[in-house]
């Protein structure tokens, strides 16, 4: 089990063939190899160090998405320097607020990171000391568009197994998920389950649920017999990922109205719940769209 997201750099840094990034530079497109990023991320650590950030500072990153950009967040990411992405549009007052309220110690601006390369040639590419933050250490705050104060994100690496063991210690009833994550789950169940898998899901989508539910016990019995559901949003759902599922013995319950910390607003009510339907339809009076106290031309989505 990974400590944290920085040990990911570690299996970046031998892959110098596929690329991480491309991005525009003005009329030049620019490319950046899995171990070009981990080496500039651990230089950007290193830089950040030796200006006497400790792990649990803030740093503020205002500029637009660049394969520089995302190297100073994974050096963040692998020294437990807390990162605060801003929106590249936003304003110096609203930059100015979240430098105060987060108490940020460095800000990095697109200058900043235009010099970034030149700023850390001289630096070691090469891992901290170390074992890094701990798996609870805080990752990064996140201001969205209507916030008066930051979002806190915690974010340990949790492998498809371990959020099955959890729901099964915990008793968790319902898990709230993404369609990737419930492609992940799905294979970890596969590898997992006993032998006939193929045939068992064929003879599962001939009948009643409580069919399904007997010839995948062995399923219910991994994920805990008090799990029933996934909610699931933020995206389309596969038809086959709903499927398997389902012939699994599970509900699945899609939602949408995706906000920056929701992955959904709206969702089918379980009793009425079909395949493929994402929710009730939301009136044109349930949304407004305008000029929000945080922020300009935002979605709000009124509940």
């Amino acid at each position: 089990m990974r400590r944290n997201l920085g040990t990911y750099l570690r299996d970046m840094a031998g892959d110098h063939r596929n690329l991480a990034y491309v991005y525009a530079d003005g009329l030049r497109t620019r490319r950046m190899s899995y171990a070009e990023l981990a080496h500039l991320a651990w230089q950007s650590g290193e830089w950040m160090r030796r200006q006497g950030l400790r792990e649990g500072d803030r740093v503020v990153l205002w500029a637009a998405n660049s394969g520089e950009w995302a190297a100073v967040f994974w050096g963040c990411l692998a020294t437990g320097i807390v990162a605060v992405p801003v929106d590249a549009q936003s304003s110096q007052e609203w930059v100015n607020r979240i430098v105060d309220e987060t108490g940020a110690k460095l800000l990095w601006q697109h200058r900043d990171l235009a010099n970034l390369r030149r700023s850390v040639a001289n630096l070691p590419a090469e891992p901290p000391p170390g074992e890094g933050p701990a798996r609870d250490a805080l990752a990064q705050i996140i201001f969205t568009s209507g916030s008066t104060r930051g979002e806190m994100h915690f974010l340990p690496e949790l492998s498809p197994a371990d959020v099955i063991q959890s729901i099964r210690e915990r008793r968790i009833s319902v898990l709230s998920t993404v369609p990737r994550y419930l492609d992940l789950l799905g294979a970890e169940v596969a590898r997992g389950s006993r032998g006939g898998w193929t045939e068992r899901l064929a003879a599962s989508g001939q009948g009643h649920f409580l069919r399904s539910w007997w010839i995948f016990r062995d399923v219910h019995a991994r994920l805990g017999w008090k799990f029933w559901a996934f909610v699931c949003g933020g995206a389309s759902l596969p038809e086959e990922t709903e499927v398997l599922w389902r012939r699994l013995g599970y509900a699945v319950i899609q939602g949408y109205g995706m906000t920056e910390n929701l992955a959904l607003s709206h969702i089918t009510e379980p009793g009425k719940n079909q395949q493929g339907t994402v929710g009730p339809e939301l009136g044109a009076d349930s949304i407004r769209k305008g000029l929000l106290a945080m922020g300009v031309g935002s979605l709000a989505v009124l509940l």
